[in-house]
């Protein structure tokens, strides 16, 4: 029992010298820890209209938030995700379906 309290406590005293050393690496940790959330579907393949084009945003706290624009296409355990440029996508292959999903539940949209 004493052998596990020494052990907690020298992870405790690690963790609070790494925070007074370098604060903002406590920031980044929890800002790659959170996930981003859906805001809006605008575009659906029109060949498989499960695979979409979404506006994600991550709160970060008081700095704001993140936000990018992705191809979500559906997998059996996780979704492949991957960032692009909406003013570079093929038109043809895709249909404006614009639905407002607000999973950050922002207020004014």
């Amino acid at each position: 029992m004493k052998v596990l309290i020494y052990i907690i406590s020298i992870i405790f005293l690690l963790f609070v010298i790494i925070i007074n050393i370098k604060p903002s690496l406590f920031l980044q940790t929890i800002v790659l820890v959170t996930p981003y959330k859906t805001q809006s579907i605008q575009y659906r393949n029109i060949q498989n209209p499960n695979i979409t084009i979404q506006f994600q945003m991550k709160d970060i706290g008081a700095r704001g938030y993140l936000k990018r624009t992705v191809i979500v296409k559906p997998g059996i355990l996780w979704d492949k995700v991957n960032e692009i440029n909406v003013n570079t996508i093929d038109k043809s292959k895709w249909y404006r379906d614009y639905k407002y999903i607000n999973e950050l539940k922002i207020k004014g949209g």
